[in-house]
């Protein structure tokens, strides 16, 4: 690559599970090349965590999520909620529609069409 060159869009394959390579790339965003181009985004970067809950891969329930929220205090606490509230609105899922509804954590950041 030279210098000045413009990636629009690149996927990695970093997990590895004994041997194997998998892709982690969801059908929620099948064409983020897309996506970015038509916002004028140069660069979108897609890192391929998966769900992780009390050290195990699994995805929390909604109301796992609010429980564990709610038992958080002080600064770990504050932390969460800026957070979430700094999410962009158009992450839109049942977790942040539950967290608004029964914290009251909503958008409190510029958001980007």
């Amino acid at each position: 690559m030279s210098v000045g060159t413009i990636v629009r869009f690149a996927q990695f394959s970093l997990d590895t599970t004994e041997g194997k390579t998998f892709d982690w790339f969801p059908a929620s965003i099948p064409d983020i090349a897309k996506w970015a181009d038509a916002r004028g985004v140069d660069a979108a970067i897609w890192t391929a965590l998966g769900p992780k809950f009390s050290n195990q891969k699994v995805a929390p329930s909604a109301d796992q999520v609010l429980e564990y929220l709610r038992r958080l205090m002080s600064t770990v606490r504050d932390n969460a909620e800026q957070y979430v509230e700094r999410t962009p609105r158009q992450i839109d899922t049942e977790y942040r529609r539950r967290i608004e509804a029964a914290l009251g954590w909503t958008i409190q950041w510029p958001v980007f069409a």
